[in-house]
Formats: structure tokens, C-alpha cells, sequence
């Protein structure tokens, strides 16, 4: 009786070992995926007439912690240069899906904006 419940107990284990690993290798490849947007970067009325210009260019880097917050970030460019704190502004509000055990994700944000 005891061989029967060893074979019938490793039997058991080894299909959750092998689930664990694949729920594993599952999350590790969600992590290398981009997280997904769910509150878009937002420029108000306001944002938009603080520039004089006609229209705003730029790129922000971004790093998307597991919460799905913007953590950090960091204009690289802005033109009109004006304009980079808008930019930054508009980022910062930036909501993702939440990634629990995953590492931070780096990102970049190019906005073209024209103000007609």
C-alpha cells in the first residue's frame, strides 16, 4: 500500500512542478512585453495655449515601475524647449496596466502636437 501512495504522491507533485515553471516562464514573458496603456498621456486647453509656438515635437523617456506608474521621467527633446515642461507634465499622468513582479520598463513617448 505505501509504494502506492509514494508513486500516486510523486505522480501529483510532478505535474505542479511542471505547471509552476511554465507560470513562470509565462510571467517572465509578460515582463519583456511593453506594458499596456490605459490612461493616455494629456495635454489640457490650458497645456496646449502655454505654447507660443504653433506646434510642439518631442520625446520623453519614460520608466514604467510594476505598479504601472511613471516613475521617472526625462525629456530628451522639446521643440519649441518651451515646451519640454508640458511634456513632462503631460507623462507623469500616464497610467499602465499593473505588472506585479516585474522589473521597471523603459520607454520612449514621441508627441507631435499642432495647436490650430
Amino acid at each position: 500500500m505505501r509504494i502506492h501512495i509514494r508513486l500516486f504522491t510523486t505522480f501529483l507533485a510532478a505535474p505542479l512542478l511542471l505547471s509552476s515553471q511554465v507560470i513562470g516562464q509565462a510571467k517572465k514573458d509578460s515582463c519583456n512585453q511593453p506594458p499596456k496603456l490605459i490612461f493616455k498621456p494629456h495635454l489640457s486647453r490650458e497645456d496646449v495655449a502655454r505654447i507660443k509656438s504653433s506646434s510642439l515635437t518631442g520625446r520623453v523617456a519614460v520608466l514604467v515601475d510594476e505598479n504601472g506608474n511613471v516613475a521617472v521621467a526625462k525629456v530628451i527633446s522639446a521643440n519649441p524647449k518651451e515646451g519640454a515642461n508640458v511634456l513632462y507634465e503631460a507623462v507623469m499622468v500616464a497610467k499602465f496596466k499593473e505588472r506585479p513582479g516585474c522589473a521597471p520598463f523603459k520607454m520612449d513617448f514621441i508627441f507631435n502636437i499642432r495647436n490650430r
